[in-house]
């Protein structure tokens, strides 16, 4: 495929998908503010990664959009839930685990976003299989939840939330470093901490 189809491609991409994109995204921020932030911001940051990869910039826009639908499923769990300080119990957690399906569940009733169902289903699948809702293993999961799952958690840790202590961009970055090969895909993780202007080595001690 020439350049000039790939850019193609990639506009036809956003053009058609932005709006329903972008009115999902307007429909989680009526509802919860913090969320939608963070769509935005894993949005902006899986980009960057995907960009970082040097990968095809129609996948680029995939990757991009995914990002930015895969809270999604969130919108099924009660704000008490979601909003709650300290610790949650088993029943909480096992409404929390189902986001990613119920986030498939509602991209998929948009006929035009059925390619990023699979995506929004797997961002919380681990490369050691380990992970959920479907317990995949290395790349079984799409490479584009991989990518998506280090800007998720990258993100996650560096803003304030109910129930965790925010964490320094260096602290976080060497988080991910610590759970590469078991929760997050390593060339993904050392491309991020790369895009993110710091050395491995640098973090070892953080």
């Amino acid at each position: 495929m020439d350049k000039a189809t790939e850019i193609w491609l990639a506009s036809a991409l956003v053009d058609g998908d932005t709006s329903i994109v972008d009115g999902l995204v307007q429909m989680v921020r009526v509802r919860d503010p913090i969320t939608a932030s963070h769509l935005d911001a894993v949005g902006l940051l899986a980009r960057r990664l995907a960009m970082a990869l040097d990968l095809e910039t129609v996948t680029i826009a995939r990757v991009t959009a995914a990002a930015r639908l895969h809270d999604i499923g969130k919108t099924t769990i009660p704000m008490r839930v979601l909003d709650k300080p300290g610790a949650l119990d088993e029943a909480e957690w096992s409404q929390i685990r189902r986001h990613p399906d119920h986030g498939a569940t509602i991209v998929a009733g948009f006929p035009q976003l059925e390619k990023y169902r699979a995506i929004v289903r797997s961002h919380h699948e681990r490369v050691d299989g380990r992970g959920y809702p479907d317990g995949l293993l290395g790349s079984e999961i799409p490479y584009e939840s991989r990518i998506i799952a280090v800007a998720d958690a990258f993100h996650a840790m560096t803003v304030s939330r109910p129930y965790s202590r925010v964490r320094t961009p260096a602290m976080a970055l060497a988080e991910l470093m610590n759970c590469s090969g078991t929760q997050f895909e390593p060339e993904y993780v050392d491309a991020f901490v790369k895009m993110m202007g710091y050395r491995s080595r640098s973090l070892r001690s953080a």
